[in-house]
């Protein structure tokens, strides 16, 4: 199983800080359904994303929801993680 592994590294002055993290493998995830392409000339081709964009695609509305619901402070349901 293939994985991605990101490195941060930054030097200022006075310290150095480095991160590093790994992502999930680059193989199709399980139960990931097919995408068709039609190019151009009309031919059309079916793939699967691999893991690390299916993810993105699966899960890029969590953050919003999560933001949307730090702020919501004051509104009808009064619940808030914070005040703004």
């Amino acid at each position: 199983m293939a994985s991605v592994l990101v490195c941060f590294f930054r030097k200022d002055e006075g310290y150095e800080i480095s991160l590093m993290s790994t992502y999930v493998s680059l193989q199709v995830k399980r139960g990931q359904k097919e995408s068709i392409r039609v190019g151009e000339n009309g031919e059309s081709s079916k793939f699967q994303y691999r893991e690390i964009i299916a993810n993105h695609f699966d899960y890029r509305g969590a953050l919003d929801f999560h933001n949307s619901k730090r702020h919501d402070y004051g509104t009808k349901h009064g619940l808030s993680i914070e005040e703004t």
